[in-house]
């Protein structure tokens, strides 16, 4: 059972707004990342749910959001994003074997990245499963339940990336090219409203 989280918590303080609820292509920028996780209007096949992680603008965020997703509130979101998903982690269903983590910025990916993550998890279900882009590991990554612990003994901003670099010998990487590109400032957010498909 893979359960998928969108990490979309902090207060985006680089973007001069909320960075969430911005609009590219008329939609906002959350709203861009959890489609890439639907097809044909449901989640990809192998993944079992989807959580939005918040924190900052909570209400806000939860009211111009759709597809309805379900949500976590991660109380110590100020601590940084470890922080957050070790919150998260703690509160698994028993039954989950693997979490499918991902960004709330990556506006960039699409359905197609996500699948091809989870067929290699077919292949290497024992592995890690990590987003390659400009030759680092990075989300979006599926971990095994073997690395919740880990994951729930997160803290402050440092995140997933980092059990990816400790653990990289258990890690099978799938280029991502889509994966490299977040959005952090207002400037970013004008190149992918004129570079990005609609």
């Amino acid at each position: 059972m893979i359960q998928a989280v969108i990490l979309a918590a902090g207060n985006s303080q680089r973007f001069n707004g909320i960075k969430q609820l911005a609009l590219l292509h008329k939609q906002p920028i959350l709203q861009h990342a959890i489609l890439s996780y639907y097809e044909n209007q449901r989640l990809l096949a192998g993944i079992s749910g989807l959580t939005v992680v918040l924190g900052a603008n909570e209400t806000l965020i939860k009211a111009q959001i759709k597809p309805i997703v379900d949500y976590f509130f991660a109380s110590n979101w100020q601590q940084g994003m470890g922080s957050s998903l070790a919150d998260f982690v703690t509160q698994l269903h028993k039954d989950t074997s693997h979490l499918l983590i991902g960004l709330g910025d990556q506006v960039a990916l699409q359905a197609k990245d996500i699948k091809c993550l989870l067929e290699m998890h077919q292949h290497y279900p024992n592995a890690i499963i990590s987003a390659k882009y400009n030759e680092i590991l990075g989300a979006p990554s599926i971990f095994p339940r073997k690395f919740f612990q880990e994951l729930a003994c997160l803290q402050g901003d440092k995140g997933a990336k980092s059990l990816l670099l400790q653990h990289h010998q258990q890690v099978i990487s799938v280029d991502l090219p889509s994966a490299t590109f977040d959005i952090d400032t207002q400037q970013d957010l004008s190149w992918a409203e004129e570079h990005l498909l609609k």
